[in-house]
């Protein structure tokens, strides 16, 4: 499946089923269905309240997964609640071992002591015969072991939803103005600040620098 714009990437990959919290930056992408699946767990199935939803709820290395799918939309999924502690599998290690300024240099300068996202499926569009998750609010909730707390909210959204659709490179440009700050969140940055300029990604030069190496090339003149 493809999809069109969405208000933050990251949180839209979401919608198509990847375990954002368990992918490990040295190997392939993860989905939902492989952490339910997982051999260190074994999932319990069972209907809801009113027979209408089935939500599969599973407890393994990677922590806590409950997933609720609504089989009347093609089993798509309507809920999903993760819950990690400190000795869960993040991204590739324990969650203990994830400093919280070590990921976004905004967060805290703390190991991380709890996880928590929840997903709430808002629509769903039907396109020919396949049901398709379209809109969510997404939690985000960090705890670290120094008491702080960090809480992201964000609603994703896909737009001009094609499947099977045929693309160029053209399609995936990113309409950004030059200078735009970029903040790598993948656990392991590749590299220094970067900004958005003349249609690509470019390491960000601080203005002063660049004052001070004008100046050092007029006195070696």
């Amino acid at each position: 499946m493809s999809g069109g714009k969405t208000t933050l990437g990251r949180e839209g990959m979401l919608l198509e089923g990847y375990a954002l919290a368990d992918q490990n930056p040295d190997s392939l992408p993860i989905s939902i269905f492989d952490v339910l699946q997982d051999a260190s767990g074994e999932p319990h199935v069972l209907p809801d309240a009113n027979g209408r939803l089935v939500n599969i709820n599973v407890k393994n290395k990677y922590g806590n997964y409950e997933v609720t799918f609504d089989p009347e939309k093609g089993f798509t999924i309507s809920k999903i609640e993760i819950t990690k502690s400190e000795n869960d599998v993040f991204q590739g290690s324990a969650l203990r071992l994830v400093l919280g300024s070590k990921e976004n240099r905004l967060y805290p300068k703390s190991p991380t002591s709890r996880y928590h996202l929840v997903l709430e499926v808002l629509g769903v569009s039907k396109i020919g015969d396949t049901f398709v998750v379209d809109s969510a609010n997404v939690t985000e909730e960090k705890e670290y072991q120094d008491r702080e707390k960090v809480t992201l909210h964000s609603t994703v959204q896909w737009k001009d939803i094609k499947l099977n659709g045929k693309y160029s490179e053209a399609d995936f440009a990113l309409d950004a103005p030059d200078g735009t700050p970029v903040i790598d969140l993948r656990p392991k940055p590749s590299g220094p600040v970067q900004e958005w300029r003349g249609g690509k990604l470019v390491p960000k030069v601080d203005p002063g620098t660049v004052k001070n190496l004008d100046k050092s090339a007029q006195n070696l003149k």
